[in-house]
């Protein structure tokens, strides 16, 4: 009940398309207008397991087996035996639809791998290749419209499926049933959501990862950006399977980066919140999630898809647990009132409500369309804000400071100015007594020159006597020593007075 329940809202809430639920095998949409709505085949269809049956030969089996859908046949007890996730199978019900709408069509939706659909004995379409082994089969994953050739109010639709390329093998969609127009509408409004999100989500993460270039560095940014760029690689993956019906992507790269891009859109947010929050998120948290998203990477780059989608419900366990300790640390931060944690908080919540959405989707326990591009989308956008706020509170506190810096500019453009002009007026008083004292040593130097003169007229004629003096032979040797001491006194005054 919890899981028709749970199918009847995500489906009304997401997909707005509207169900029926059969049951054994037969689901009456007679009373439902199909040139106005859509409708989910869900509940009870009967299955056959290693059987390709015709739905002839579906109603002849004596004790049938009957499944609700979406389903998965991967561990599931059939006829007392637990079957693996390869092999093949047959899935049949009765659809009754008003026999007065034409120009029916069905949505065959992507069932894991591939598939043949019969309506009334008749194939009237195929995704991928049908097998019974690995040789035969070929995996491909294609949300393809078919018509539906009859006029008939009773329709007998088959599916005839087989899987030997993922770790599960079953009819994990419902298909849908509409009128041609209707259908072809519908998917076209998926695809230009798909585009809307995937720009939206482009032009977020080309911003943040210019700020890197054109602003500060910040780790926060640069792993922002790349949660952005996984996100859109998911969305083109899973959303109508975009890579594979536009850009001729193979089933085996489109699943690898359907699983790379969620495991490095988990590695890369727990980094991203982390280095957003880091006085709140202990470090343990952005490293060791980091590392398992990075290892689940490389793993599924290198393995067989079969075996490397093993990892997927270790990874959705690994998320939740994850996502549940982010929380309880972000709940408890946003507790100390600061705005920028509770918008944090919301965000996460709704990112962490649709992660649990898209694993219960993946698990084949709901029915969703475009439910993870949609939510994360709004989380993205929540931290634009958040991102946009504290650009806008730094580009505040730049200007406070630029203004402050300016004051202090000019403040010591005054000081300088102030000590420049008492530099000046020293720098004038010392001319001034430089001149003074030019003028001094000028007049010094004049008077000991004229003091030079003077003493040194005397010392001459004193030197011009003796020699006079000394002529004479008959002087005694004791006059010639008095001489000779007499000139050599004068000559040392001479000399004094000229140094």
């Amino acid at each position: 009940m919890w899981k028709q329940s749970s199918s009847i809202f995500f489906t009304i809430l997401f997909t707005l398309t509207s169900f029926a639920y059969g049951q054994q095998a037969i689901i009456n949409i007679k009373d439902n207008n199909l040139n106005e709505e859509i409708v989910l085949l869900q509940g009870e269809w009967q299955f056959e397991f290693n059987k390709l049956l015709t739905a002839e030969e579906m109603q002849k089996i004596n004790s049938p087996v009957f499944v609700e859908i979406p389903h998965t046949w991967t561990g599931m007890e059939f006829r007392g035996t637990e079957l693996p996730s390869t092999g093949y199978g047959t899935y049949f019900a009765k659809v009754i639809v008003d026999s007065k709408i034409k120009d029916l069509a069905i949505n065959g939706k992507v069932q894991s791998t591939n598939y043949k659909l019969f309506i009334n004995g008749k194939e009237i379409g195929k995704v991928g290749k049908l097998g019974t082994n690995e040789e035969t089969a070929e995996p491909n994953y294609q949300n393809k419209i078919f018509h539906i050739p009859t006029d008939t109010d009773t329709l007998e639709i088959v599916f005839q499926i087989s899987n030997f390329h993922y770790r599960k093998g079953g009819m994990s969609r419902p298909p849908e049933i509409g009128v041609n127009d209707l259908l072809l509408e519908n998917r076209g409004q998926n695809i230009s959501l798909s585009f809307f999100l995937i720009g939206s989500i482009f032009f977020m993460g080309l911003y943040h990862l210019g700020s890197n270039f054109y602003r500060t560095r910040s780790k926060m940014n640069t792993y922002f950006a790349l949660v952005c760029l996984f996100t859109i690689l998911r969305t083109l993956s899973i959303n109508e399977y975009l890579l594979i019906d536009y850009l001729n992507f193979p089933w085996w790269l489109s699943t690898r980066i359907e699983l790379t891009s969620f495991y490095l859109i988990f590695a890369f947010t727990v980094r991203f919140i982390y280095y957003l929050f880091p006085e709140y998120i202990p470090k343990f948290f952005a490293y060791i999630p980091y590392y398992i998203g990075i290892s689940a990477t490389v793993i599924t780059l290198f393995t067989p898809v079969l075996y490397n989608s093993n990892l997927v419900p270790i990874m959705q366990i690994v998320t939740i647990i994850t996502g549940i300790g982010i929380l309880y640390y972000i709940f408890k931060a946003s507790l100390k009132g600061d705005k920028e944690v509770l918008a944090a908080l919301i965000g996460f919540i709704l990112l962490f409500i649709v992660t649990v959405i898209e694993i219960l989707i993946h698990q084949a326990q709901i029915v969703g369309e475009m439910v993870f591009a949609l939510g994360i989308f709004f989380y993205l956008f929540s931290h634009v804000i958040i991102l946009a706020n504290r650009q806008n509170q730094t580009y505040i506190k730049n200007q406070d400071l630029s203004l402050a810096l300016q004051q202090s500019n000019q403040r010591l453009e005054k000081t300088v100015n102030e000590r420049t002009k008492e530099l000046n007026e020293r720098n004038q008083e010392l001319i001034q007594n430089n001149e003074e004292l030019k003028r001094i040593h000028d007049e010094k130097h004049g008077l000991i020159h004229v003091l030079a003169h003077d003493l040194k007229s005397p010392l001459n004629n004193n030197k011009g006597l003796i020699q006079l003096i000394k002529m004479p032979e008959n002087l005694t040797g004791e006059q010639k020593d008095y001489l000779n001491k007499l000139e050599k006194s004068n000559q040392q005054g001479v000399q004094l007075i000229e140094d």
